[in-house]
């Protein structure tokens, strides 16, 4: 019975997994540590005398189908951008980016200098982290939420032609509609 709602709620993208039972039952209080739920804490009913012990399990998720970590490249609002230093001193900046499905690419846009651009010259390896559907979860003193971390080398598009090309993707992504995009 564990077992299945286990699998349901992993389905449903469910985090935690919580149910409670009377203090008093023993079986079903040892059933529950068996199969791995906590006891995060204890209900008192009106008109009971006894205690309620509620018992919980995370739900892990793992890693994130290749469709769906996609998915979550096209549709985060943002993403945090890392690089290093020649000498390894990291550096991550909050990006907006739009990720080009056919070339396995992110692309964003960025002022001309500044350290992103002085790090991609002494190391073009990168990452872009990128977080979606973040709720803290104070109960139980976590947060739920998925990312895909998506790492290679950085480089710059020198070609004017494609930067109008990209640049455009960028805005149609973050401003649908918008007549300024054909200024870029």
């Amino acid at each position: 019975m564990i077992a299945f709602a286990e699998q349901m709620a992993f389905q449903q993208g469910v985090c935690f997994l919580r149910t409670d039972t009377h203090s008093q039952n023993c079986r079903m209080n040892a059933l529950f540590a068996a199969c791995g739920l906590e006891r995060a804490g204890v209900v008192r009913f009106p008109n009971r005398d006894e205690d309620f012990y509620c018992y919980e399990k995370r739900i892990s998720s793992g890693e994130l189908s290749e469709t769906a970590a996609r998915l979550l490249l096209e549709t985060a609002g943002y993403g945090v951008f890392c690089t290093a230093s020649g000498d390894g001193e990291p550096y991550g900046v909050p990006v907006h980016f739009v990720y080009l499905e056919e070339e396995q690419e992110l692309f964003f846009h960025c002022a001309l200098t500044g350290r992103k651009l002085q790090n991609i010259a002494e190391n073009p390896r990168a990452s872009v982290t990128a977080v979606t559907g973040c709720r803290i979860l104070p109960a139980s003193y976590t947060t739920a939420y998925e990312s895909v971390i998506a790492s290679g080398h950085a480089e710059l598009v020198s070609d004017p032609e494609e930067k109008r090309r990209l640049l455009r993707l960028l805005c149609e992504r973050f401003a649908p509609g918008q007549d300024r995009r054909d200024a870029v």
